[in-house]
């Protein structure tokens, strides 16, 4: 267990590649790339000998990342696959290394994902299994009935995009990966703290998501914004407090 840390967007996705252990030369695998947060830390680890790949099933994200990485697509830097993430469209062993963040909460079929990214790997890579556990959000809040409400609600729903949800999916990663014959995991927690509402801070975006869906969870829409105007006042007060958990399984293929 580490100490935490302040959130920085950037910082977080360079945390993932290294704990991944990406190297120059590497080939690699985003898998479940979505709008390509990591991608930029991934290139950069890979230099100019490498490779990545980003896979994912929605078109909208990946032509988002092709807008914002063209150069990098075109100096055959980085690769973009629309594909399921359950049936990857690669030879088995094509990967040094393989990312995949916040991604086996959205499947039905969870071992099988952690199953078809070891099959990717070469013996020896390196899978980085990384989830937020959104059900252990800690958010500082005169109002403890509606904070759990709205941060339970916000951790249980499922979005139209996803096949399914696991709020509490940073936590059930150990138990996923311990069984599926990997030759070491090494488990990694980091808890990520705010103690404002700034641009830039997860806890601002996080606040504006629990609002955005209050009214699906029955709150009416001056009940939610009197509690989040009570949290803007404690900023002020220096009273306000948020961390979100992360947990990841940094897990390597056997070699034979």
């Amino acid at each position: 267990m580490h100490t935490s840390q302040r959130w920085d967007t950037a910082h977080f996705h360079e945390m993932l590649v290294e704990l991944c252990e990406i190297k120059s030369g590497n080939y690699v695998l985003d898998l479940g790339c979505g709008t390509g947060r990591s991608l930029a830390a991934m290139l950069d680890a890979v230099g100019d000998g490498g490779k990545v790949v980003g896979l994912d099933q929605m078109a909208q994200p990946l032509a988002e990342v092709a807008s914002r990485f063209a150069r990098d697509i075109n100096d055959k830097r980085l690769e973009l696959v629309q594909a399921d993430v359950l049936a990857a469209p690669f030879h088995d062993g094509q990967f040094d290394a393989v990312l995949c963040q916040n991604v086996i909460e959205c499947v039905n079929e969870r071992e099988a994902l952690v199953t078809e990214a070891k099959r990717l790997l070469k013996p020896g890579g390196r899978l980085l299994l990384g989830h937020h556990d959104f059900d252990g959000i800690i958010l500082a809040s005169e109002d403890r009935d509606m904070t759990r409400r709205l941060v339970h609600g916000f951790a249980d729903h499922k979005q139209a995009w996803q096949d399914a949800v696991e709020g509490r999916m940073g936590r059930l990663l150990p138990g996923l990966v311990t069984n599926a014959g990997f030759a070491s995991v090494n488990i990694e927690a980091r808890l990520f703290v705010d103690f404002d509402l700034s641009p830039g801070t997860y806890a601002g975006d996080y606040i504006r998501w629990l609002v955005d869906l209050a009214p699906d969870l029955g709150i009416s829409d001056e009940d939610v914004s009197h509690w989040a105007s009570r949290l803007t006042a404690d900023v002020a007060q220096g009273r306000f407090f948020f961390a979100l958990p992360w947990i990841g399984a940094v897990c390597r293929k056997p070699r034979s």
